[in-house]
């Protein structure tokens, strides 16, 4: 399924002081709130869920990774205050080349 940011938020924006989604001149680019990302650096998955994010950035998006639902950046921190509950992550290693 593929999930394209609509104008649909942009021109009812219940909050008047919320800043409108809207992408950059370089398509590459998306920006939700005060936060820019550039599409080509992330995954398939969270492309899709970034483009999900900007047409809903108000709500807690709570994404499926097989058996589980995961938050991700500021969602995880706000869920984590509002539920009471231990904010994780996952620590990746990088392995030096030989």
């Amino acid at each position: 399924m593929t999930v394209k940011p609509s104008g649909q938020n942009q021109s009812s924006n219940p909050n008047p002081s919320e800043k409108p989604l809207s992408k950059q001149e370089n398509s590459d680019c998306l920006n939700i709130g005060d936060a820019v990302y550039n599409l080509a650096d992330h995954t398939p998955m969270m492309v899709q869920y970034l483009t999900m994010k900007a047409n809903y950035p108000q709500a807690l998006l709570l994404y499926r990774m097989g058996d589980f639902y995961e938050l991700f950046f500021d969602d995880a921190k706000r869920a984590a205050q509002i539920l009471d509950i231990t904010l994780t992550r996952v620590v990746r290693i990088r392995q030096a080349t030989r």
